[in-house]
């Protein structure tokens, strides 16, 4: 009889373990989305997606910078980056609630060169920040988010903010925080400076050899160290990741990763703590050295799951994580069961003919009838017809770039003359846009999707669109794409 009971309550665990098993649900993370601006927290299958922020931080950039949550986890923190042909740019900063709403907009003057949380557990930020180059009227705020007051502030000029972070530390027990600044090139000298959390800022002159030997240049922040060629091992050396291949080491069992679409020679992957799913961020080196901009994907350690979530610098955080433990999920604004973002629904990895560009979308110009005309028609080579004109577009596009034939043209789906909508790819801009008619031969932008695009092609029955990467095409379903618009404009 006692192995009876023994046997029935042994079936009954191994039933609630099973039970248990199924109710496991993917882990939170959390990224920004540089075609819709703002973060977006959700879980790594794209379950219970919500969307925060996009009104502060704007889409577009190549990423974001910054310390990301607050010790309580009731604040986001951080600046955006843009990368240039031989640089990396910040711009502006925010702090924001974790339902988005805007607490510090203070940073008008300039721009932030380093954000950081306080180490004693409290929402204390320090903030440093100025003019576009290190060190032209630098400002440095200690500041209390939650009664949105700075605490302490001092400013610097010239080359003194340049690599003071290396030897900054945070003093717990006396509520203050401590860097040096200086260096050669200052006629003053070198100086330590304390900041304390009762508005205390002292600044103290010390020698040559009171001063922190920096190795390294402070922004120096494209080279980072930590990237290789597809190898790493998780926490628990369980792991290892090499060339694309995960190999168990306690069982021997090797699978083959998915792959990215883009980046293949910079790799950094981020582990859950139980080691069962990883956030993988892949990019191409730079010819002059450092990684340029990341794609961001995540899988489990079977490689069953696979999503890529588009491009961000490769700060992180705040750029791509695991959700911390103390954000209280249950607190944000309404989740949808779905992505936010328009995430493709297949990948093509497999070469397929495609057929070769309409004439009309090989050679293009700017037309501008005025300072702040935002239009870009396509051109027939033969006829110099005006086929396609283009809405939103500032014009010139962009302070930088000059558009010519010579250097790039826009590569254009047509996917039904009577709906009129279109999807366009354009080479300096790097993104797939969904564009409808709503006027004579005007197109507006009404979507972008979460991928590059070299070649595009809808199918045959105008229900899904291919975009080309570098190593695969993604498939979208455009039943996804117009849903998605009518969720948007309700």
């Amino acid at each position: 009889m006692k192995l009876k009971l023994i046997l029935i309550v042994l079936i009954c665990m191994m039933g609630w373990l099973t039970v248990e098993a199924d109710e496991i649900k993917p882990p939170y993370l959390y990224y920004y989305s540089r075609m819709l601006g703002g973060i977006i927290i959700e879980r790594a299958d794209g379950t219970d997606s919500h969307h925060i922020g996009a009104d502060i931080i704007p889409a577009g950039m190549t990423g974001i910078g910054g310390p990301g949550w607050s010790p309580s986890g009731k604040f986001f923190a951080g600046y955006g980056v843009v990368y240039t042909t031989y640089h990396r740019q910040t711009r502006g900063a925010f702090v924001m609630t974790a339902n988005g709403e805007r607490i510090l907009n203070r940073l008008g003057l300039g721009n932030a060169y380093h954000m950081e949380w306080a180490s004693t557990g409290e929402d204390i930020l320090l903030i440093v920040g100025g003019g576009q180059t290190c060190g032209i009227n630098a400002f440095y705020w200690l500041y209390d988010v939650n009664e949105d007051k700075i605490l302490a502030e001092f400013g610097a000029s010239n080359s003194e903010a340049c690599g003071w972070w290396h030897t900054l530390t945070w003093d717990v027990a006396n509520e203050q925080v401590q860097f040096y600044i200086g260096g050669p090139l200052i006629e003053r000298g070198y100086f330590r400076v304390t900041m304390k959390f009762d508005g205390t800022t002292l600044r103290e002159p010390i020698s040559r050899e009171e001063y922190p030997d920096i190795r390294r240049n402070g922004f120096d922040l494209i080279a980072h160290d930590y990237l290789w060629v597809g190898y790493d091992v998780s926490p628990s050396e369980r792991y290892l990741t090499e060339r694309g291949k995960l190999t168990d080491t306690e069982t021997g069992r090797t699978i083959d990763l998915p792959r990215h679409t883009q980046g293949i020679v910079c790799a950094d992957y981020i582990w859950t703590e139980d080691e069962q799913h990883i956030i993988v961020v892949r990019g191409t080196l730079r010819a002059g050295g450092g990684c340029d901009e990341a794609v961001l994907g995540v899988t489990n350690s079977n490689g069953e799951l696979w999503r890529e979530l588009g491009y961000c610098s490769w700060d992180r955080p705040p750029c791509i994580g695991w959700l911390p433990d103390h954000i209280d999920v249950g607190t944000l604004i309404g989740g949808a069961s779905i992505p936010i973002q328009i995430d493709p629904v297949q990948i093509d990895y497999e070469s397929r003919p495609i057929e070769a560009t309409p004439s009309w979308a090989i050679s293009f110009r700017i037309t501008c009838n005025g300072d702040r005309d935002r239009t870009l028609s396509i051109i027939h080579n033969d006829t110099e017809e005006i086929h396609f004109t283009l809405a939103g577009y500032l014009c010139p596009y962009n302070r930088q770039t000059y558009y010519d034939p010579t250097y790039g043209y826009p590569i254009v789906a047509l996917r039904n003359q009577t709906s009129g909508l279109l999807s366009t790819y354009i080479t300096s801009e790097r993104h797939v846009t969904i564009w409808q008619a709503r006027d004579d031969n005007v197109y507006y932008p009404l979507y972008r999707l979460n991928t590059d695009g070299y070649l595009l092609e809808f199918s045959a029955d105008g229900q899904y669109l291919w975009a080309r990467n570098v190593r695969a095409w993604k498939v979208f379903a455009m039943s996804d794409i117009f849903d998605r618009l009518e969720q948007s404009n309700n």
